[in-house]
């Protein structure tokens, strides 16, 4: 059965609100204020190549401080390459000058029965 034609079963209409303007959809930008920091100490590193993949980075640390008589900061073990003979590391000292007493002391050096090829990392 249809209902009269006169009323509706919906609720009446209300007024609409007039359009609103576009806006963007991209999201607002915000400012972000940062306090202005030091920048960060130059870092001091070697990158030792061919290394034997048998070693971890607490071998090398140990042969480093061992045999560079000079303090090492960290050893950081890159993961293999394919292709790559041996894994390459890289070794942080607290200045240059360890760091280039490193380089040239191991460079073309046995390690473990692996020739190893150091070389220093601009900052």
């Amino acid at each position: 059965r249809e209902p009269p034609r006169g009323r509706s079963r919906s609720p009446p209409r209300r007024a609409e609100a007039p359009p609103q303007p576009m806006r963007s959809r991209s999201p607002a930008k915000k400012v972000v204020l940062q306090a202005r920091r030091d920048p960060p100490p130059p870092r001091h590193r070697i990158l030792i190549q061919h290394c034997p993949t048998f070693l971890t980075a607490q071998d090398l640390y140990e042969a480093f401080a061992e045999q560079a008589k000079a303090p090492v900061k960290g050893v950081e073990m890159l993961a293999p390459q394919p292709g790559e003979r041996g894994v390459r590391a890289y070794v942080e000292f607290s200045t240059v000058d360890d760091a280039a007493a490193a380089q040239k002391r191991f460079d073309g050096g046995c390690l473990n029965g692996e020739v190893i090829k150091v070389v220093i990392v601009p900052v």
